[in-house]
């Protein structure tokens, strides 16, 4: 296994690379939450390029993860935050056009499989299903382990385990193995002879491929993901990579504006309700017409200002009375902000922006 990762490790990064340990990788040991199936494709997909030789990097963009993983950019978004808050990874933010990532973790493994990025945006036909689909995560990467067992040039041509002995490794239950294989089955991207079968979970059965099928499926895959135009120049990339920030940048904007005019709505139903009594406005009226007043006697140090003092405070308490007879308090005429940290602004009073952002999304 060990030639065979030097030799993955030296081609066009077009899979992802995951040690078994990673399947059983913990993000938090305290809270025990083992690692999701996107953010284990991502650490692998950065294992590949971190384990091709020393210092090496994935400098892969939300939108590059995406569409070689099929996921969507809030999923990207949040495993990356929870790989990085774990420290299974590390990113340089260094550089101009998009983020480095590099591996955080010293133990090697020889153990692994490789999971194809076509794999993940293709359609499959399955007995028995109306309409071709995409694999599940889970489906993806049983074929891939039997796949790359198969390969395996020093191997003997085939896979041979139980359904027991997948989940192991996989760290997935035998009932979804067994839905896995099934699937696989039907969509004739494995084999399995009805004699090298085992008769239960625990006994082991014989699995090679279909390499014709996923040869021809990685070629269409290739033709439909290759543009005939030559590839982007750096200033048409770097291009690009403003425009994207500029819309991220445009859409935390108008995230943390509809969440201002929310608290700032409520508000102003609450004022609009007292506005609309009568005895309230009359004597928060009075109160405001009191306000001049008591600023020029206090200016000039006038005798009325005692009587002042206590003309205000008899509409306080009166306005104070008429707002509980509505239900109606003090605190609902602020706003209530979801993120008490920034006030739903988005940035911080020390100038640096919140992590309330959904998905941990920082735009630059």
């Amino acid at each position: 296994m060990a030639e065979t990762e030097l030799q993955l490790n030296e081609t066009e990064n077009g899979f992802a690379i995951i040690p078994y340990p990673l399947f059983k990788k913990k993000v938090h040991p305290k809270n025990g939450r083992f690692l999701r199936k996107a953010e284990i494709l991502i650490l692998g997909t950065i294992f590949g390029f971190s384990s091709a030789k020393e210092n090496a990097s994935c400098n892969k963009t939300y939108r590059t993860f995406e569409e070689n993983l099929n996921l969507s950019h809030g999923t990207v978004a949040r495993a990356i935050k929870e790989l990085k808050e774990a420290e299974l990874i590390i990113q340089d933010k260094s550089r101009r056009i998009c983020s480095s990532y590099r591996f955080n973790n010293p133990k090697k493994s020889k153990k692994f499989i490789v999971i194809d990025f076509f794999l993940n945006a293709t359609k499959f036909t399955v007995r028995g299903e109306t309409e071709p689909r995409y694999l599940t995560k889970s489906e993806i990467e049983v074929l891939s382990l039997i796949r790359t067992h198969c390969s395996n040039k020093h191997g003997k041509g085939f896979f041979e385990s139980s359904v027991r002995g997948i989940a192991s490794i996989l760290n997935l239950c035998d009932t979804t193995v067994q839905k896995c294989i099934t699937t696989l089955l039907h969509a004739d991207l494995i084999f399995r002879p009805e004699n090298e079968k085992g008769i239960n979970n625990y006994q082991r059965s014989r699995f090679t491929v279909n390499k014709k099928l996923l040869r021809k499926s990685e070629k269409k895959f290739q033709k439909q993901a290759s543009p005939t135009a030559p590839l982007p120049s750096k200033e048409v990339r770097a291009k690009e990579q403003e425009i994207e920030n500029a819309n991220a940048r445009a859409e935390r904007e108008r995230y943390y504006m509809r969440l201002q005019n929310i608290a700032n709505s409520r508000a102003k139903a609450f004022q609009e309700r007292l506005e609309a009594d009568d005895t309230y406005k009359r004597v928060d009226t009075d109160r405001r017409k009191l306000e001049p007043q008591i600023g020029r006697a206090e200016a000039f140090c006038l005798p009325e200002l005692t009587e002042l003092y206590e003309k205000r405070r008899k509409l306080l308490a009166e306005r104070a009375r008429r707002m509980a007879e509505l239900n109606i308090s003090e605190a609902d005429l602020q706003p209530i902000w979801q993120c008490p940290k920034c006030s739903d602004t988005g940035f911080r009073p020390n100038g640096r922006m919140c992590d309330c952002y959904p998905g941990g999304r920082q735009q630059p």
